[in-house]
């Protein structure tokens, strides 16, 4: 922890160096410099020390009836990787939040730009600005190493025998990285499909928050739009589609979308692992709003069967009617323990199907019968 906070106090004293004026910044450069952080959060009862030692605790040791918050949102990682967030009462108005404090983000930007130490063409904007010589990791979880961007190792073959530079493979710009990368993470935590490594995301860039391709209908009961309201289009739309699974098609999507839903875009992508440090993008596909969810009417309609669920804590047995996720099928046709790239396959030929209002391939179906 000690090389951790030394290394941050130096960031934030050259930030603060950069931008002197930022009042915000000051305050939170001037409290870190107490050292007494860790102290102050095991005062507040929000991190646990062990008594003894007056050590951070690595695990919960105690009834899980009393476990604290920190240890259920961590899950396996210890209290030293939890994030701080920081707040600060200013008197000019702006939001104490400093993680949603717009000119901190600016000031952030501004900044890193300066810390460039070369320029070239980013192919994102089309014009001249800061290159990023490092990319973003942790995109599908906080543990995730692995980059979409990676072409600094000059010692391997990440580049050499078609480009001098690296910045020619891929020129990026540190404001363009920054955005796209925080933007893709977001939205992976937001409403991502994970299977192990491999993640499916839908979204769309007009605000509709679509549900997962992967899923099954049982899952949609979890579905919140981000700003709820009682006309809410696919709110709508999912609760008729479960109630009339067993008709309606287009004629129900006409009647459940306005005009301007049924002329948005959905956006389909998958991310995988490609080797150890590098993430690939194994496909990206876009559709119409009105042929995304036709597809999955379609999927859904066509193959549901009488779905069991675990018992509810009552003890009482509970099903439902409707196709299953992709990952019950998979398990179906090759039992748990399956070859890893032979599951992913199978998962990404069947989400392809439903994509793309497709039959279930016939080596698929026998697997399963």
């Amino acid at each position: 922890l000690q090389e951790s906070y030394e290394q941050y106090e130096q960031q934030l004293s050259e930030w603060a160096a950069f931008d002197p004026g930022n009042v915000k910044l000051n305050a939170v450069l001037a409290y870190i410099r107490k050292k007494s952080l860790i102290t102050d959060l095991i005062n507040g009862g929000i991190l646990y020390a062990e008594d003894s030692t007056n050590t951070l605790l690595p695990v919960w040791k105690g009834d899980k009836r009393e476990m604290p918050d920190i240890f259920e949102i961590l899950g396996a990682s210890t209290q030293e990787n939890a994030f701080i967030r920081w707040k600060v009462n200013s008197r000019d108005g702006s939001p104490p939040e400093v993680y949603e404090d717009p000119a901190m983000y600016e000031s952030w930007r501004i900044y890193t730009e300066s810390k460039a130490n070369k320029e070239g063409m980013c192919y994102v904007l089309g014009k001249t600005a800061p290159l990023a010589t490092t990319h973003p990791a942790r995109i599908r979880n906080a543990g995730d190493k692995a980059k979409l961007i990676s072409s600094n190792d000059s010692s391997g073959y990440t580049y050499r025998g078609r480009f001098i530079e690296a910045d020619e493979a891929c020129g990026v710009s540190t404001e363009v990285t920054q955005k796209a990368h925080s933007a893709l993470r977001w939205l992976i935590s937001r409403q991502g499909w994970y299977d192990g490594d491999l993640v499916v995301l839908a979204w769309s860039p007009g605000l509709l928050k679509v549900p997962s391709p992967c899923g099954n209908v049982q899952e949609w009961e979890h579905y919140t739009p981000d700003q709820p309201t009682p006309n809410d289009q696919v709110t709508q739309l999912i609760k008729q589609f479960k109630k009339e699974l067993s008709g309606g098609g287009k004629e129900l999507l006409r009647t459940s979308l306005n005009e301007n839903d049924i002329k948005n875009r959905v956006l389909v992508l998958s991310l995988n692992s490609a080797s150890p440090g590098r993430m690939s993008l194994s496909s990206f596909q876009e559709f119409t709003v009105s042929e995304y969810l036709n597809n999955l009417l379609s999927w859904h309609s066509k193959a549901r069967w009488k779905q069991r669920l675990p018992k509810d804590k009552e003890g009482n047995d509970r099903s439902y009617i409707g196709a299953p996720s992709i990952s019950m099928i998979v398990k179906a046709a090759y039992g748990i323990k399956v070859d890893d790239k032979l599951r992913k396959h199978a998962l990404s030929r069947l989400l392809h199907c439903i994509l793309h209002n497709l039959p279930i391939p016939p080596d698929l179906e026998k697997q399963c019968v």
